[in-house]
């Protein structure tokens, strides 16, 4: 089990990444190659603050709760923090997940305007999507909170489910139009592998 300090670095390390990741999105797309900013940039920015909220919810759960610590030396009212923590952590990420996917597939719309098969398929995710991050957030948040109980067990299993299920079809949805592409095989790939960064 990870400590408290090694939690609480993470919390701030993480998202100061994917922070950096997203200013420097926004410095392309207004700097260096001038274009409009679209739904998918503010989905993602939006995504971004909502990480930092995760940090800081897993910054009080260390540092207050009962996160990261022995049980030994634990007291009932950090038990209760580190819990409401855990409950908050679990709505917060069904929004979170839900906002990057919507932004990558809306990404994916920008390059592949003109392909009628990938907007109809795109179309069918995007409402997918976001239906399936509604339903999750709707039963966590009328969960009792109790992140132990047979509920939000089996609800967190489905979830863990369907994300990679929706992450490898999302991942996977570019990959008919690069192959129609008219450019080499090294080419293809080399823009295959461009999107394989998505995994990161």
């Amino acid at each position: 089990m990870y400590g408290a300090a090694s939690l609480i670095v993470t919390a701030i390390l993480l998202p100061f990444i994917g922070s950096v990741s997203v200013c420097l999105r926004f410095y392309v797309r207004l700097r260096l190659k001038p274009t409009f900013i679209g739904i998918d940039d503010w989905l993602i920015l939006f995504s971004c603050i909502l990480v930092w909220a995760q940090g800081a919810n897993q910054v009080v759960a260390a540092s207050i709760g009962d996160l990261g610590r022995d049980n030994k030396d634990t007291v009932e009212w950090r038990v209760k923090v580190a819990q409401k923590a855990a409950h908050a952590n679990l709505i917060i990420e069904k929004v979170t997940y839900t906002t990057i996917k919507l932004s990558v597939l809306l990404f994916y719309r920008r390059i592949f305007l003109h392909q009628k098969k990938f907007r109809i398929a795109n179309d069918i995710l995007i409402i997918l999507v976001t239906l399936w991050g509604f339903v999750f957030l709707l039963t966590f948040a009328f969960l009792a909170g109790d992140v132990n109980s047979p509920g939000e067990n089996w609800g967190s299993l489905w979830f863990c489910i369907t994300e990679v299920v929706s992450d490898v079809a999302i991942l996977a949805l570019p990959y008919p139009c690069i192959r129609e592409l008219q450019m080499s095989k090294r080419d293809k790939m080399g823009v295959i592998a461009i999107f394989l960064l998505g995994t990161l």
